[in-house]
């Protein structure tokens, strides 16, 4: 078992499930929310991108199972759960479930046997993380496999035999990441694959992945969301392409849905995973090391560098320039608490008011 887990996990496991909060509780509830929301998008009659026969449902059914595989790990009853059930074997099952219900939703389009040849290729590409941490015992710090493992699932959408689209949709407008254009294997492989590797069996960056709000902030996501906006407005002004730089939330009702889903229930969530509790809290280590550790300066730079390489990855909905500030902010954000929740959130808020506001500027 992974260090920092003992019989006291057990235990508040099991007594929140049997008090049930394993379910009833905000984070439980919120995970099994936005599971819903997706399968109603995904499968309602009216929506543009709902399934109406059968390989399209379980293409839909797909895509709900990697969600899952998502949104569990956002949940300290269900984490612990995993990691307790599948033990060192935690990699092996996600790669198999993955090649296993990929291999079904794309059968019907590509045949049976076609998709058992896909199905070992992805098994085997989405299990290569895993080996090393199996058979040695890697120190709890940051190591070239884990930045191998990140450029891996960041090239997952254009690796051949992931690059397919289960859901083409092109609703979003500007900017880049996994998700722009629809989801499929690649896009969300990569997600459940970095969830999976770093939470469940490479947790050295220590940063607390829980959804509990804490003093302080309340503040911090708002002077970064107050922030974001000003910054948008200014560049807004700026002649040529650099003045079209918002989001627009789109006029149906369903499209907006996808887009909602899709940038705030997805995309922000794996961008703020990847860019700070990743990548910022990295380099943060690294300088750390090699600058003082009385000043701010090592954190600031993290920041600063973690924000560039979001703009250069094209975050979701924003132009690079406004991806750039928006990420320093949030940069910030994560400076201050160390913590996952504060900069998920303010990321999310920040696409929800922008993408609002530009239905109106």
């Amino acid at each position: 078992m992974p260090q920092g887990f003992d019989a006291r996990w057990r235990t508040k496991m099991v007594m929140s499930m049997r008090s049930g909060r394993f379910l009833g509780s905000p984070g439980p509830a919120a995970a099994c929310a936005a599971l819903l929301a997706w399968a109603l998008v995904l499968l309602y009659p009216a929506s543009p991108v709902a399934a109406r026969d059968v390989p399209s449902f379980f293409r839909a059914v797909a895509v709900v199972w990697f969600l899952l595989n998502v949104y569990l790990w956002l949940v300290p009853p269900w984490r612990q759960l995993v990691i307790e059930r599948r033990g060192p074997l935690l990699g092996f099952g996600f790669a198999f479930g993955a090649a296993l219900i990929s291999l079904v939703a794309d059968a019907f389009s590509r045949g049976w046997l076609a998709a058992l040849g896909l199905g070992a290729w992805r098994f085997l590409v989405l299990f290569l993380p895993f080996l090393p941490p199996l058979v040695a015992r890697l120190p709890y710090r940051p190591r070239g496999i884990d930045l191998g493992v990140v450029i891996l699932s960041l090239l997952l959408p254009i690796l051949p035999g992931f690059q397919s689209l289960w859901f083409p949709v092109d609703l979003l407008g500007q900017g880049g990441g996994l998700f722009r254009s629809g989801l499929g294997p690649g896009a969300l492989s990569a997600a459940a694959l970095l969830w999976t590797y770093f939470y469940g069996i490479r947790f050295w960056t220590l940063a607390p992945l829980d959804f509990k709000a804490r003093p302080g902030d309340l503040g911090a996501i708002a002077a970064a969301s107050f922030l974001s906006l000003v910054a948008a407005v200014l560049l807004r002004w700026l002649p040529g392409e650099l003045g079209s730089v918002w989001p627009v939330l789109p006029a149906g009702v369903w499209e907006a849905a996808w887009w909602l889903l899709t940038g705030i229930g997805l995309a922000a969530l794996f961008e703020t995973l990847v860019f700070r509790s990743i990548l910022q809290a990295w380099i943060t280590q690294g300088l750390t090391r090699r600058l003082s550790k009385k000043t701010p300066m090592p954190r600031l730079l993290a920041a600063a560098a973690a924000a560039l390489l979001h703009a250069v990855y094209g975050p979701f909905g924003l132009s690079p320039e406004l991806g750039f500030v928006i990420s320093l902010a949030l940069g910030l954000v994560y400076t201050r608490s160390n913590r996952y929740f504060p900069a998920a959130v303010a990321h999310g808020l920040i696409l929800l008011v922008l993408a609002v506001a530009g239905r109106f500027l």
